[in-house]
């Protein structure tokens, strides 16, 4: 939540990129993709 959207668009597009941290978070607003 504290992510700028830019942010949260990067998380989105790099969830790969990611730590775990930052999946979690994704996921929090963004559904796994299959």
């Amino acid at each position: 939540m504290s992510n700028p959207p830019e942010e949260m668009a990067a998380t989105s597009t790099t969830e790969m990129s990611n730590p775990p941290e930052e999946m979690a978070l994704s996921h929090a607003f963004n559904p796994p993709r299959s």
